[in-house]
């Protein structure tokens, strides 16, 4: 069986890996499984001369990146090998790949084929080779056609990686099945923040923020005029696997003065068909008036009658007085 991934740069560095049901595999022992590379270690092979009954299962390669993209894997969709008796008994698992969206539902499906309902069986699920159980956003479920369903609510990162179904039929012919594997990945577009605050006299800070991304790679980048202005990034993950990265300038009265149209803040992240943009405009110097001045006209009217009402008042008072009295 054999891996190969298409579409990396040659100055790329990574590491092959192989598995067999979630245990890595450590090859080129005498007598046991033989794992060879290509020359310019874009495919991996192993090889088993032997087969024995033990090594059935599902195998996987993994490719490791540690330059440059730190920690980046990459994980094939499995290779099933079944060692067969008398019966063959085949385990379908579907699908081979889920690619979602932070906070969509998962499902995976499993079912038996070549049995009898009349056997007697169990299904099971592992995460990464971690057994699991239903909780409050994970059930399992199992019917009477031999079909087995996963569901998960609300994926975040932290939920990618492989999901493996397993059955062991416990009678009449006792034996242990793996599923093909189903590969979970998980992205999250950034939401982005723009904001500005006085940090002292004629200095602000511009802050543009980006919340709850994934994958890790997202760059956030400044439409400053000039040169040399000194920007601040910080980067940290969230509970739920997702990442925050913070980038933050400080500007003065002279900076804006050459910025009058604007800064400018842009980001771009692989989930992201057009990069994400937003400005912030340099403070106004006519704040005040711009408040004070239509106030101050509302209010003509009002001041129009307290100015003229008074005079008149002691108008008519004097022309009733003189009229009466006469």
């Amino acid at each position: 069986m054999s891996c190969t991934l298409n579409g990396i740069m040659d100055s790329w560095i990574w590491e092959w890996f192989w598995y067999i049901n979630g245990t890595r595999i450590r090859g080129n022992k005498p007598g046991g499984p033989q794992i060879t590379y290509s020359l310019n270690q874009m495919s991996t092979t192993l090889s088993i001369r032997l087969v024995a009954a033990k090594q059935g299962g599902m195998y996987h390669c993994t490719m490791r990146v540690s330059h440059p993209y730190p920690n980046m894997e990459y994980t094939g969709n499995g290779t099933l090998l079944l060692i067969t008796g008398p019966a063959v008994v085949v385990l379908v698992q579907e699908p081979l790949n889920l690619q979602l969206q932070k906070d969509q539902s998962a499902v995976a499906t499993c079912r038996m084929e070549g049995v009898q309902k009349s056997w007697i069986w169990n299904y099971e699920w592992t995460w990464n080779g971690s057994s699991l159980d239903s909780n409050q956003r994970m059930s399992i479920s199992q019917s009477h056609d031999l079909h087995s369903r996963l569901t998960i609510l609300s994926v975040t990162p932290r939920d990618r990686g492989l999901y493996l179904c397993s059955a062991r039929v416990l009678h009449p012919r006792p034996g242990y099945y793996l599923g093909n594997g189903t590969w979970l990945s998980v992205t999250a577009r950034p939401v982005m923040t723009v904001r500005r605050e006085e940090v002292a006299a004629g200095r602000e800070k511009l802050t543009c923020k980006a919340n709850a991304f994934y994958p890790l790679e997202l760059n956030i980048s400044w439409s400053f005029s000039q040169t040399g202005i000194r920007v601040e990034q910080n980067q940290t993950e969230n509970e739920d696997g997702t990442y925050t990265k913070t980038s933050a300038v400080e500007v003065s009265e002279e900076i804006w003065e050459e910025e009058r149209g604007g800064v400018w803040c842009q980001m771009q992240h692989m989930t992201l068909v057009e990069s994400l943009t937003d400005v912030l405009h340099p403070p106004s110097s006519g704040n005040i008036s711009v408040t004070c001045v239509p106030l101050y006209q509302y209010l003509f009217p009002v001041r129009v009658l307290v100015t003229v009402i008074p005079p008149l008042y002691l108008l008519l008072y004097r022309f009733c007085y003189n009229f009466t009295f006469k």
